[in-house]
């Protein structure tokens, strides 16, 4: 689904739109390769800390399972019956 230019002045405002030319610049801005630096940077952090996440999350269920393995073979051992 594609944007329609319903007219020639459509058009014009897409052209100045990407020449820069709607808007007064602010010179204080940042140039454009610096802002997509900045979000790069923070997408790979993001990206790294649900990472660790998904490992901590992961450890967590697999020593949950091991204790209650380790249980279970406890009570088997001790010739308890498992309930539930």
């Amino acid at each position: 689904m594609g944007i329609s230019l319903g007219s020639a002045s459509d058009s014009g405002i897409v052209k100045r739109a990407f020449e820069g030319k709607l808007v007064t610049q602010d010179q204080t801005d940042p140039p454009a390769w610096e802002l997509l630096e900045r979000i790069k940077a923070e997408r790979a952090k993001s990206d790294a800390e649900k990472s660790n996440k998904k490992k901590r999350t992961s450890a967590k269920k697999t020593a949950d399972r091991s204790a209650s393995r380790q249980v279970s073979q406890r009570r088997a051992s001790r010739g308890e019956r498992e309930v539930g």
